[in-house]
């Protein structure tokens, strides 16, 4: 079964049910990994052994679901597979197609964000008030065309715990936009001296959410 709809023989046996184990709020799939999909079938509230479960993907722009991979659940009904390695938002579903003895299931549908990488270098890191920093680096996959800013501050990601009370927002310093080969270049000052935290932040379209570069630290002097 290449591609299709969700499974929908007409009853035959035993109701069955396929459930697949969703963390709600994790974290995003970082671009080009595969997603593990855990999940477990079960026939009248009851553990289903032995069954065949396939794992459909259907990836940003396409209009079909496509089959990607088959498991058989264990003696408590469950069961693992992986998606291949996804380079844009997808969504997933499982179904069970059924036998003689039980009917087809299906998962419903539900979406796995994916998030896009990007690196972050600068010039000097112990740079004194109003000098001038080149800040560079790369998108993965390319983010030709696309803009791209260099902030200061806590970066708005699940990757950082809740900014508490007080926490002052974070503050643009420079943007532009990726260039052809997914490369950046960017030039920043700060006015102040201290330690400053920056970061670099790609904002959500062709099928990516947003993103952001780990930190580089500063010592402004």
């Amino acid at each position: 079964m290449a591609t299709g709809s969700p499974a929908g023989a007409a009853p035959t046996g035993e109701p069955t049910q396929v459930f697949p184990l969703v963390i709600a709020g994790g974290p995003p799939l970082a671009a080009g990994h595969a997603d593990w999909v855990r999940g477990s079938v079960s026939a009248s509230g009851h553990p289903l052994a032995s069954a065949t479960v396939h794992l459909f993907v259907k990836t940003y722009g396409s209009t079909t679901f496509s089959d990607v991979g088959n498991a058989i659940s264990g003696p408590d009904g469950s069961f693992t597979l992986t998606t291949p390695p996804l380079w844009q938002n997808a969504s997933l579903r499982l179904d069970y197609l059924g036998d003689p003895s039980h009917d087809a299931s299906s998962s419903g549908v539900w979406e796995v964000p994916v998030m896009g990488g990007s690196s972050i270098a600068v010039s000097d890191h112990s740079p004194r008030v109003h000098q001038r920093i080149v800040v560079r680096g790369r998108t993965l996959p390319s983010r030709a065309g696309r803009r791209i800013s260099v902030w200061s501050g806590l970066r708005p990601c699940w990757c950082d715990a809740f900014p508490g009370p007080g926490t002052p927002a974070p503050k643009r310093l420079a943007h532009a936009v990726v260039r052809t080969d997914g490369s950046y270049r960017l030039v920043v000052r700060f006015s102040t001296p201290g330690r400053k935290r920056i970061y670099a932040l790609v904002g959500q379209g062709d099928g990516l959410i947003a993103s952001v570069s780990r930190y580089r630290h500063l010592r402004v002097g």
